[in-house]
């Protein structure tokens, strides 16, 4: 019958269940603090985007709402981000958010206006 050695791994030592338990309240306190920042998040979204899609709204010379131009902002910054990511490049923080909205949304108006046929 063959044993652990002295000093060898699983030789005399049982787990440290403090430290595992430090660990999953470590976990569970990051875990509570992304939530919470995920709905400041939301709110800075439909913020951002709102300027984003108004900004595109001016540059492209469109005429649509306040509700319009907060889809646009922020599906455009998702659109946006997604195809800048396609090409390596990603923006990061809120400027970064709010230039990919305008791009985005400068995007989905052109759609838009290809599909149409109309200055939307």
């Amino acid at each position: 019958m063959l044993l652990p050695e002295p000093g060898g791994a699983g030789y005399g030592r049982l787990p440290d269940y403090r430290q595992s338990k430090r660990a999953l309240q470590i976990r569970r306190e990051v875990m509570e603090s992304i939530m919470e920042d995920r709905h400041i998040g939301w709110i800075a979204a439909i913020i951002i985007g709102g300027i984003a899609g108004w900004l595109a709204e001016q540059f492209m010379r469109s005429n649509m709402g306040l509700l319009m131009n907060i889809l646009l902002g922020v599906i455009g910054a998702a659109l946006a981000s997604w195809l800048f990511g396609m090409l390596g490049m990603s923006f990061g923080g809120w400027l970064g958010y709010l230039i990919a909205g305008f791009i985005g949304a400068c995007i989905l108006i052109l759609i838009v206006r290809a599909v149409r046929g109309s200055t939307a």
